[in-house]
């Protein structure tokens, strides 16, 4: 039963996560993040450019943590992002898988170790 509960978690990463191709990180102001590109992602495709600023206020909290975290495989998020002093608003679609990093690794290996052990005191 456990390994099946691994294995579903580790199924619905790869079905339905996806990446924007960016790396967020804050910026000093609350809710507003400093966007980097990968080149080839999909927020390349939409115009963003590393050094842009992301407004994330106007997102619900569902949102924004999906922002920072994960999207759903073909979800498209509407952002409003600063350049030079101008603002725009882009829509981003999540189009490129996430592969594995090496934290998803960790985790699911503390939650296999985690099942396992509570299988052999039970």
């Amino acid at each position: 039963m456990s390994v099946l509960l691994v294995a579903g978690s580790l199924w619905a990463s790869l079905a339905y996560g996806s990446s924007l191709g960016i790396f967020a990180t804050a910026s000093g102001t609350s809710f507003v993040d400093r966007i980097e590109v990968i080149a080839g992602g999909s927020a390349a495709e939409a115009g963003l450019r590393s050094g842009d600023l992301g407004d994330l206020r106007p997102l619900s909290p569902a949102e924004r943590y999906r922002w920072r975290h994960r999207l759903i495989f073909a979800e498209v998020m509407t952002l409003a992002v600063s350049r030079n002093g101008t603002v725009q608003v882009v829509r981003l679609l999540a189009t490129h898988r996430n592969a594995f990093r090496w934290d998803t690794w960790a985790a699911f290996s503390g939650i296999l170790w985690l099942v396992l052990f509570a299988a052999l005191l039970a």
